[in-house]
Order: C-alpha cells, then sequence, then structure tokens
C-alpha cells in the first residue's frame, strides 16, 4: 500500500484546499469597500498563497474560478434554461455534448500539455 497522501487523485483535494482558502482573500483584496490597508493585506496574503502552493495549482485557478462563476449565476442560468420549450432543450443538450466531446477528442488528438488540456476542457465546460 502506498504512504498516505501519495495517491496520485488525492492532487484535486489540495488543489481546491488552496482554491477556496485564496478565494475570499482574493475578492476582499479587489472588493472596493474596506481600508486600503486591509485590501492590501489581503492581496499580499493571496500572492503569499500563490508562492506556497505553487505554479502547478495556480495555473488551473482560473479554471476553478470559471465553475464558481457558473454555481454564482447558477440561478440565472436555470431560469434561462426553464424557459426553453422542451424541443429546443433537447436540441441544446444534443449540441453541448457534441461540443464538449468534440473539445475533448480535440485536446486528446492534439496531445497538448495536460494541464493546458484541462483548461481548455474546463473553458468549454463552463461556457457550456
Amino acid at each position: 500500500m502506498p504512504p498516505f497522501g501519495t495517491n496520485t487523485p488525492l492532487w484535486s483535494l489540495a488543489y481546491e484546499f488552496w482554491y477556496y482558502a485564496m478565494s475570499p482573500v482574493l475578492v476582499l483584496a479587489l472588493k472596493r469597500s474596506g481600508s486600503t490597508r486591509f485590501r492590501v493585506t489581503c492581496a499580499l496574503a493571496f500572492l503569499l498563497g500563490c508562492v506556497v502552493s505553487g505554479i502547478e495549482v495556480m495555473a488551473l485557478f482560473p479554471v476553478w474560478l470559471l465553475g464558481a462563476a457558473v454555481a454564482y449565476h447558477a440561478a440565472s442560468i436555470q431560469g434561462f434554461v426553464k424557459g426553453l420549450p422542451p424541443a429546443t432543450l433537447a436540441l441544446a443538450r444534443l449540441v453541448v455534448s457534441a461540443v464538449l466531446g468534440a473539445v475533448v477528442l480535440g485536446v486528446s488528438v492534439a496531445q497538448i500539455d495536460a494541464r493546458l488540456g484541462e483548461a481548455v476542457v474546463g473553458l468549454a465546460t463552463a461556457g457550456l
């Protein structure tokens, strides 16, 4: 049995830890309310998190932010989808599935870097 913490699938949990820890600090740093000192402190804490977590983790942070944006707008997205006629919704689901499949296949066939591939698939998924 491999040593605890070396299980490859656990990488996503480590990444998620950093994203959930750093996203509120980033939001507070960018928020216009609050003192300049507080915002600068938050920005420095975010930068420190970037350094400590490393480039591998931070490379996928924008993809995670896309998922967070979709979750933030879930109510308006659901309202839009619920307003579609059933035939249109069925066609949209078919097109979305085909587009996502094409993106995944394209990333695989093009043999691009794994992290870039994950970013492309994440972008396509969030957009769809």
